[in-house]
């Protein structure tokens, strides 16, 4: 289920620290809290494909394992472990497992994945505001509420960009201090215009 959203406007989370006399000292977390990425982090999500039209059958279900495996500089290697156990509307007699690795650029100023070609495609850029655009993708809440396996997480990012290959909107969830807790895909149609699907990443645990 696509989680509950309420509306809201947070730029930037801004912890106000009062010390023995009058003047308040204000810390602003590094922006890269939204993203963490540290040698050892890991994320877990379960991961489900719902057919809607013409039919509504259970596509896809399985999880997926994303760990750092190497950091240097600003360039950090995630190995990814997609585990399937119903693919293509069936139960698999065996789980269907996939492994890859994904290269990240992670710095002050954005997230950035590169494809094949070398060519960056970001994902964030830094200080997340309501309302920011940048190719196409657009900041849609900074105050969201978001319910996962995983638990209830508050003040999340929500961003979105549209889906070429799936003629659909992408929406991101991001916590702070936890990084990506939701992806989900609404609606979409990745083979046909007769063919529509809700297809969800949840977060079901983590390192942080």
């Amino acid at each position: 289920m696509l989680s509950k959203v309420s509306a809201g406007c947070c730029l930037v989370l801004t912890l106000v620290l009062v010390s023995c006399g009058n003047n308040p000292v204000t810390i602003t977390p590094p922006p890269g809290d939204y993203f963490p990425m540290a040698l050892g982090d890991w994320w877990e999500y379960a991961h489900s494909a719902m057919q809607i039209e013409p039919d509504s059958i259970l596509w896809e279900e399985g999880s997926e394992h994303n760990e750092v495996i190497s950091i240097s500089g600003d360039t950090c290697i995630v190995e990814k472990t997609s585990s399937l156990w119903v693919a293509f509307g069936q139960v698999q007699v065996d789980t269907l497992v996939m492994v890859s690795t994904l290269t990240y650029l992670v710095n002050t100023d954005s997230v950035a994945i590169l494809s094949p070609d070398t060519v960056s495609h970001k994902y964030l850029d830094f200080p997340l505001e309501l309302g920011k655009t940048w190719d196409d993708w657009t900041v849609v809440d900074m105050d969201t509420d978001v319910v996962t396996p995983a638990g209830l997480f508050e003040g999340c990012a929500h961003i979105s960009t549209y889906s070429e290959q799936h003629n659909c909107y992408t929406h991101y969830f991001y916590s702070p201090g936890t990084g990506m807790i939701e992806k989900c895909e609404l609606d979409a149609f990745p083979w046909s215009d007769s063919t529509k699907f809700n297809i969800i990443y949840e977060l079901t645990g983590s390192s942080y």
